[in-house]
């Protein structure tokens, strides 16, 4: 659909909610994070970078690990929560 100066015309709003601002600013800063900061580690450190992640994935293992299990004594109505 046209207007009269022959720009068209669109039923889109212009605004924005918490939810669309806040996946906007999270992608922004997830991937300046995973895109431009090992480009940085490799220019200061070079080759020694990939020891550097590999160690800091084994590190963070064991943390992901535990928080799986958090939920698990959570499942039953008979047993107490512990959280």
């Amino acid at each position: 659909m046209k207007t009269e100066r022959g720009k068209r015309k669109t039923d889109l709003k212009k605004e924005l909610g918490l939810i669309d601002v806040f996946c906007i600013a999270s992608g922004a800063m997830i991937s300046s994070g995973l895109f431009i900061l090992p480009g940085l580690a490799y220019a200061k450190t070079g080759p020694a970078v990939v020891v550097a992640y590999f160690v800091a994935s084994l590190l963070a293992i064991p943390a992901m690990l535990s928080k799986q299990n958090l939920p698990q004594p959570c499942q039953r109505q008979e047993e107490p929560i512990f959280i």
